[in-house]
């Protein structure tokens, strides 16, 4: 028999310059730490996108796996501090001229005709760092990926989500893919989990990066949106509301 791996899991913490930006004609997914290795494995190896899966071999990561057929890696989607997070919107442009044929009162449809791929409306997470965590043999390997990635999410060209440094630092709990309160801590196929928690969402996604593939969806038990989105509770906005209105009458 062989000698028996000893775990090691670590937790990576990526501060922010600017904003996160997400397209908005889209769902919005949490982005998974092994997607961002995937891109910058590629792009190491001098290739201008992530290839098809059916175009070159499986990508190998510096990351251990978990699960059979569809087997996951062993890292999580990002996660924010809510206390610290809030959304805003932006409008991105492909050309300096799209408002001399839209007027500005009208909608804006960038989806068909002349207005295609000519501007859109982005989300934008402001956050001062996201978090991942991980399991790996090889933190080397995942550190040598990471010294070449300088922006994260969408737009990046236009300058949102600059990365200003990133800590990596050892744990002692396994939180790639189930975090501290029991919730799922990334995507994982709903055929790989035998004991499944009843409070954890099922939808329909990618499993595995690259996370545009359509064959690596599936349904899946997925992260709630408060792991990675800014989510105002019902009873805090009800709180908020009350504190104002005592304001204006004590004043």
């Amino acid at each position: 028999m062989g000698e028996r791996r000893r775990a090691v899991f670590y937790e990576i913490k990526i501060y922010l310059s600017t904003p996160v930006a997400f397209q908005t004609k889209k769902k919005i997914y949490p982005i998974h730490f092994d997607g961002l290795l995937t891109a910058l494995t590629v792009f190491k190896n001098g290739v201008v996108d992530n290839p098809l899966p059916q175009e070159a071999a499986c990508i190998e990561l510096p990351l251990n796996r978990a699960g059979g057929k569809k087997w996951v890696w062993k890292a999580s989607c990002m996660k924010i501090d809510q206390s610290k997070s809030r959304v805003a919107r932006d409008i991105w442009t492909g050309s300096t001229t799209w408002t001399d044929f839209v007027p500005f009162e009208s909608k804006l449809n960038p989806g068909s005709g002349i207005y295609r791929a000519k501007a859109g409306i982005l989300m934008l997470l402001i956050t001062p760092y996201i978090k991942f965590y991980i399991d790996t043999d090889n933190i080397n390997g995942v550190v040598a990926l990471l010294n070449e990635l300088t922006h994260i999410g969408s737009r990046v060209s236009a300058g949102y989500g600059e990365i200003k440094n990133i800590e990596i630092r050892k744990i002692k709990h396994d939180y790639s893919l189930i975090d501290e309160d029991g919730y799922v801590a990334r995507h994982i196929p709903v055929s790989e989990v035998t004991t499944p928690d009843p409070r954890w969402a099922v939808d329909y996604a990618g499993y595995r990066s690259p996370y545009y593939f359509y064959p690596f969806y599936d349904m899946c038990y997925v992260p709630p949106l408060e792991r990675y989105w800014p989510y105002r509770r019902p009873e805090d906005v009800i709180q908020k509301l009350l504190s104002v209105s005592g304001s204006k009458k004590r004043s």
